[in-house]
C-alpha cells in the first residue's frame, strides 16, 4: 500500500479542506481532511454546534462526520482519528470515533436525522479540550473493517509535533523574513500582577514572576515600570453594604504623574472589586525585533466569576464544560471586542468565559516588529469531581475554572 506522508509544511499539496463545512468567524477551530484513500469516505465534519451538512446545530463539544462506503464490500467498522494543534501549530493532542455498524456501497450516513433534525450521536466524538486550546483539527480515516473480515489499514507516518507554517485565519503561509536585532520598545498599559499584605512588605520584594514579551520570568521588580497602590478601607464610609477604600502610592516612586494616576484607576476600577492590601501594578515593555512575527497571545488573564451569583437552575451534562470566546486585540494589547465561538451550552458559563476574555490582557500581534490588531481563541475549561458527572452552576464551588495557558514568543522574537 502506498505510503501517506503527513507533509504539513506544505499543507496545501496534501490536505484538502472541508468544501462542505460552512467556515464562519463563529466556528472554534478550523478542520482540515487528510487524503488516505480510505474506502470510508469523510463527506464532511464539523466543529462544537456545526456539521457539514448545512448548519445543522448539534451538542456542543462534539465534533461529529458524515460519510459513505465507497468500496463495494460491506463495512462494519471504522475509525476516524483528529488531532489537535493549538494557535502555535504544537500538537496538543486528539481524539478517535469508533464506528460500528453495516455500512453498504455508496449510501450516504449523515451527522443528523433528516426527519427530527436531531444529531446522531453515533457519528460524534466528545472533544477533550487540551489546556491551551484547539486552534486547528487534523482528521483522517485510519481503519477500516468489512464483512468478509478483511481489513483496510492506512499507512501514515508519524504525526507531527508542530506545524511551523500553520497560521489561522490565513489561507497561505504568512512570509518570514530574516531577524533584525534592532529592536523597538513601547508601553503597553498597565496589568495587576501580585498583592500583599502592607507597603513594607511589597518593599522587601526584590524579584517576582513577570510577564514579559519572551514569555514568564522571574526577574528582578524596576521602579521604573512597577507601581505598588494600597488598597485600605475607610471606617464609616458603608454604603448599600459595602465599604468604602481610600489608595494611595507607596513610598516615592520614581515615575511621573501619569504612571501613577494610571496604576491608581486601575486598581480603583478593577473587575470584581478589591481586597485590603498592595497591588503590584507593573507597565509590560512590548520589545521586539523588527523580524519578528507573532500571534496575539496572553499576557495577564483575569477570570470574572460573578454570573455564578445568578439563580440560574441550569446543568452541564457532563463532567467538564467548554466555553470559549474569539477576542479581538488592538496593536495596544487592549481587547476591542469578545464574542462567543464555542457554547458550553450554559447561558451561566457563556458569560464568564466572555467577560474573562474582555478583562484580560494580550500581547498584540506582531508583524515584521510591528504592533498591529489580531484576533484569538480564548478558552475556559470547568472540570468537576463529583460522582454525578455535573456541574452545578448555582453551587460551582466544586467545578473548577482552568484558564487558557500563557505562551512563550516564537524563537527569533
Amino acid at each position: 500500500m502506498r505510503l501517506i506522508r503527513l507533509v504539513f509544511a506544505v499543507m496545501a499539496a496534501v490536505l484538502i479542506p472541508v468544501g462542505a463545512i460552512a467556515q464562519t468567524a463563529s466556528a472554534p477551530f478550523n478542520l482540515i481532511g487528510l487524503k488516505t484513500e480510505s474506502p470510508v469516505v469523510i463527506d464532511g465534519a464539523g466543529p462544537a454546534g456545526f456539521h457539514s451538512d448545512g448548519f445543522q446545530k448539534v451538542a456542543v463539544d462534539f465534533i461529529c462526520v458524515s460519510f459513505h462506503n465507497s468500496d463495494p464490500r460491506t463495512a462494519t467498522s471504522f475509525r476516524v482519528n483528529f488531532v489537535y494543534y493549538d494557535a502555535m501549530g504544537m500538537h496538543v493532542g486528539g481524539d478517535f470515533l469508533d464506528r460500528s455498524g453495516t455500512f453498504s456501497t455508496d449510501v450516504r450516513i449523515k451527522s443528523y436525522d433528516e426527519r427530527t433534525r436531531n444529531a446522531n450521536r453515533e457519528n460524534c466524538v466528545s472533544m477533550h479540550y487540551p489546556k491551551t486550546g484547539v486552534s486547528l483539527v487534523v482528521y483522517y480515516v485510519d481503519h477500516v473493517d468489512f464483512a468478509d473480515g478483511t481489513p483496510w489499514k492506512a499507512t501514515l507516518s508519524p504525526i507531527p509535533e508542530t506545524l511551523p507554517n500553520y497560521h489561522p485565519a490565513r489561507t497561505t503561509p504568512r512570509p518570514r523574513p530574516t531577524f533584525d536585532p534592532l529592536a523597538t520598545t513601547t508601553e503597553l498599559a498597565p496589568v495587576i500582577q501580585q498583592t500583599y499584605p502592607d507597603c513594607a512588605t511589597a518593599a522587601g520584594i526584590a524579584h517576582a514572576r513577570t510577564p514579559l514579551f519572551s514569555g514568564l520570568a522571574d526577574v528582578p521588580i524596576d521602579p521604573q515600570h512597577n507601581e505598588f497602590i494600597w488598597a485600605r478601607t475607610v471606617p464609616g464610609t458603608e454604603r448599600d453594604g459595602k465599604i468604602g477604600f481610600a489608595y494611595s502610592v507607596c513610598g516615592d516612586s520614581p515615575n511621573d504623574k501619569s504612571h501613577e494616576s494610571a496604576a491608581l484607576k486601575l486598581v480603583s476600577t478593577r473587575t470584581g472589586g478589591v481586597s485590603p492590601g498592595v497591588y503590584r501594578v507593573y507597565f509590560p515593555l512590548l520589545t521586539v525585533g523588527r523580524g519578528c512575527w507573532s500571534e496575539v497571545r496572553l499576557l495577564a488573564i483575569s477570570l470574572v466569576l460573578e454570573p455564578f451569583a445568578n439563580d440560574v437552575p441550569q446543568r452541564v451534562r457532563s463532567a467538564t464544560a467548554i466555553a470559549s470566546a474569539r477576542v479581538t486585540i488592538g496593536s495596544d494589547g487592549k481587547p476591542t471586542d469578545a464574542v462567543l465561538s464555542h457554547d458550553s451550552g450554559n447561558e451561566v458559563l457563556n458569560q464568564a468565559v466572555v467577560k474573562s476574555a474582555l478583562a484580560s490582557r494580550y500581547w498584540p500581534e506582531i508583524v515584521n516588529g510591528q504592533a498591529v490588531p489580531g484576533t484569538t481563541e480564548f478558552p475556559i475549561v470547568w472540570s468537576t469531581k463529583k460522582t454525578s458527572s455535573t456541574i452545578d452552576v448555582e453551587n460551582p464551588g466544586d467545578a473548577k475554572p482552568i484558564p487558557p495557558a500563557v505562551q512563550d514568543a516564537p524563537k527569533g522574537c
